[in-house]
């Protein structure tokens, strides 16, 4: 969902308490899940992500980009 079409738009509130415990969570399975992972592995899984928001950040410009 694009934010202007939320129906909180544009009075927006934030609980920054409540965002610490759920990013502290997420932050959490997200190391679990790259200590499964080989060096080799991290890197590539961090080149991918690195990637696809690099071409979605464009694409939000108006901008097409291969991730080739």
């Amino acid at each position: 969902m694009h934010i202007w079409r939320s129906p909180q738009w544009p009075n927006f509130t934030h609980d920054a308490a409540r965002t610490e415990v759920a990013f502290a969570q997420r932050l959490g399975q997200v190391a679990g899940l790259q200590e499964t992972l080989t060096a080799t592995e991290r890197c590539e899984s961090f080149l991918r992500v690195l990637t696809r928001e690099a071409v979605a950040r464009f694409g939000i410009e108006g901008v097409a980009l291969s991730a080739e």
